[in-house]
């Protein structure tokens, strides 16, 4: 499987690999900074990591996992999840407890690819 995420979400996909991978979980974390996707590079890595990719957006959903479906589209047999924003945070002590609050922290993401594998 795959975490793909950009900008400050890398971080906290990061950590979420690493909790996965003490549950005997091997989780690549592609780090897609820019748009237009580089398809046939995410394409090439997809394939190695399993067919399955969970996007991670620090937003609404929309653009980012849309984008990544699309390019999954083009061959088929990728399956696609995204984990989106779910509530802003009007004030936080803490990034950490902003990524919790909006439902997309390091546990959540781990949470959210375990129950979309099994």
């Amino acid at each position: 499987a795959a975490l793909i995420a950009s900008g400050y979400m890398v971080h906290v996909a990061l950590r979420a690999a690493g909790l996965l991978a003490r549950q005997n979980l091997r989780v690549a974390v592609i780090d897609a900074y820019s748009l237009p996707i580089d398809a046939e590079r995410m394409l090439e890595l997809l394939a190695r990591s399993g067919r399955v990719a969970l996007v991670v957006e620090d937003n609404f959903g929309g653009g980012f996992g849309s984008a990544v479906a699309e390019v999954a589209a083009r061959t088929g047999g990728v399956r696609v999840q995204t984990l989106n924003v779910q509530r802003l945070p009007k004030s936080t002590r803490t990034p950490d407890e902003a990524v919790e609050y909006a439902g997309v922290s390091a546990e959540q993401i781990a949470d959210h690819l375990l129950a979309g594998i099994e």
